[in-house]
């Protein structure tokens, strides 16, 4: 049987507070980004690059891109890649429900709301559907979740529309996914409650003797310490004050 090894970062604690992208912008300079962290074998060596006399909270690389909407169907040639995005929100939105691991977009009177993916909306009179359901069932027996592109798109769907009813449409996007080194991982260690909405679009680690590691989001124009990443290192290699 096969031995997989994992490649871990190396991190570099800085003991001089900045915003985050004061820190991203240093880490860019002396190292190579501001700490990715993909495991949590990644978390002991970010704890351990702090060292035993610090506590508080580091920036780390993760970020909620809230212009990272895209449609379900990813044909650019469709869209047309040198045209402005159609945009269509209501007011006050988007909200940045970023406590949502994905948003989607719902349709009311032409105007787009987002809303959690897993919430039900009617497709018919008699059928309520998902964000996924919905993408599932366009794609058997159509083509996809309606894009919307223009004016005249947004009359047709309003159109299409019975009554005033809120319907799905085919724009969402992932939340807290984005690192700064351009990298997009699955693995969340957010304290429990954490994010919440409305509370900050950046990510810090914890350091501690309290929630070790956690991530909690702040507002990016706060001033924390910080950790860079450089370079990778085997499981099998780690250093020794991983162990102590």
């Amino acid at each position: 049987m096969r031995q997989t090894t994992t490649r871990l970062h190396l991190y570099k604690f800085i003991d001089e507070p900045k915003t985050w992208s004061e820190a991203q912008q240093y880490c860019r300079e002396k190292f190579t980004d501001l700490a990715t962290v993909d495991n949590m074998e990644d978390v002991a060596q970010l704890i351990a690059a702090a060292g035993r006399g610090y506590s508080g909270k580091v920036w780390i690389g993760l970020y909620d891109n809230s212009s990272s909407w895209a449609w379900s169907m990813t044909d650019d040639g469709y869209y047309g890649t040198k045209n402005e995005p159609f945009l269509g929100w209501y007011s006050d939105q988007p909200n940045s429900r970023s406590d949502e691991w994905k948003l989607c977009t719902v349709v009311d009177r032409g105007l787009w709301f987002d809303q959690p993916c897993s919430f039900q909306y009617v497709y018919k009179s008699w059928t309520n559907l998902t964000w996924e359901e919905a993408q599932s069932y366009c794609r058997k027996f159509h083509t996809d979740l309606a894009s919307m592109r223009n004016e005249d798109e947004k009359t047709l769907i309003q159109q299409a529309v019975p009554g005033n009813k809120f319907v799905f449409i085919g724009l969402s996007r992932r939340t807290w996914h984005s690192w700064s080194d351009g990298t997009e991982h699955e693995f969340k260690n957010f304290l429990t409650g954490r994010p919440k909405g409305k509370t900050g679009d950046c990510a810090t680690s914890v350091i501690g003797a309290t929630d070790a590691g956690k991530w909690v989001e702040d507002h990016c124009d706060q001033k924390h310490h910080f950790m860079c990443h450089y370079g990778e290192l085997s499981s099998n290699k780690l250093p020794l004050t991983v162990l102590l």
